[in-house]
């Protein structure tokens, strides 16, 4: 599978740089998705506190797509 990763780049002080917007949201639409298909498989598995982190890590990428932070 290919890496979904942003590049880490920084300025020339050696602070980290935000990615485009973009690309933040390309990153959250993929972390939903991939959540939502990985807390399937472990609400399947009755895998019950991993179920409930996955489910909360693709709430928290779906608000940021509906409320932009």
């Amino acid at each position: 599978m290919p890496s979904r990763s942003l590049p880490h780049t920084a300025d020339s002080a050696g602070k980290p740089e935000v990615p485009p917007r973009e690309a933040r949201e390309s990153t959250a639409q993929y972390i939903a998705q991939m959540a939502a298909e990985l807390s399937g498989m472990a609400e399947t598995a009755q895998l019950g506190l991993l179920t409930y982190f996955l489910k909360m890590a693709q709430m928290e990428a779906e608000a940021y797509l509906r409320d932009g932070e």
